[in-house]
C-alpha cells in the first residue's frame, strides 16, 4: 500500500500519465483500467497499489458507464423513495497489485432527475469520533436525505459540516475526498 506523501503522489502522477496516454484510444473504461494496471504493476512490481473509479455520465440518456479498481461504488440517493443504494457491480483489485487483472465496464441506466450521486473515498464513512465510532454510510444517507432539496454544492458542504461535527475536531486517519452530483432534467 502506498499511504500518503511523496510515494503516493508519484504513483498518482504515474497513473494520471498512463490514463492520459490511452484515454482516447480505449473503447471501454474497463480496457483503460486494464492498461493502467499493467503499466503500474510493471513499474512497482506489485509492491504499491491504488484504487480508482472511472465513470462517464451520459446526460441525454441519464446513464452511468463505469469501471472500478478496488474503489468503493458510488452511492445513489433517490429522494422519491428515500433509499440510498450502492451502484452494484464488479469492483476488481486495486491497480498495481497483479498485472494480469482485467477490469470490466459496467452500465447503470435509469438515473432520474432529482437523484443524487456521491462518489467518495472510504475516508468519508470511516472517519471516527472521539469514541472510535465511524461516521458510516448511514449518516451519509441521513445527510443526503435532509439536504436533498439543495444544490449539489450545498449538499457537499452540508455533508462535510455534519462530518466535522461528528468528528468533533478529531484528526482524520485517512483522506476524505468525495464528489456530489445532482441530476437535473436532460436538455
Amino acid at each position: 500500500m502506498v499511504g500518503h506523501g511523496i510515494a503516493a503522489a508519484m504513483l498518482m502522477a504515474s497513473a494520471r500519465g498512463c490514463l492520459r496516454s490511452r484515454a482516447t484510444q480505449c473503447p471501454s473504461l474497463g480496457e483503460l483500467l486494464t492498461h493502467v494496471n499493467r503499466l503500474l504493476a510493471a513499474d512497482t512490481g506489485g509492491t504499491r497499489f491504488m484504487t480508482m473509479f472511472l465513470g462517464v455520465i451520459d446526460m441525454p440518456t441519464l446513464s452511468l458507464r463505469w469501471a472500478s479498481a478496488g474503489h468503493d461504488q458510488p452511492l445513489l440517493y433517490d429522494p422519491a423513495t428515500g433509499k440510498l443504494m450502492d451502484i452494484e457491480g464488479a469492483n476488481g483489485l486495486p491497480l498495481g497489485v497483479m498485472d494480469s487483472e482485467t477490469y470490466e465496464e459496467r452500465t447503470h441506466p435509469g438515473l432520474r432527475a432529482g437523484q443524487i450521486m456521491l462518489l467518495g473515498t472510504d475516508g468519508l464513512w470511516e472517519s471516527k469520533n472521539a469514541a472510535g465510532e465511524q461516521f458510516g454510510k448511514e449518516r451519509v444517507r441521513e445527510a443526503m436525505t435532509a439536504l436533498a432539496y439543495l444544490s449539489a454544492a450545498e449538499i457537499e458542504a452540508g455533508v462535510y459540516q455534519r462530518l466535522k461535527e461528528f468528528c468533533g475536531g478529531r484528526a482524520n486517519d485517512d483522506d476524505i475526498t468525495y464528489v456530489v452530483i445532482k441530476f437535473g432534467t436532460p436538455a
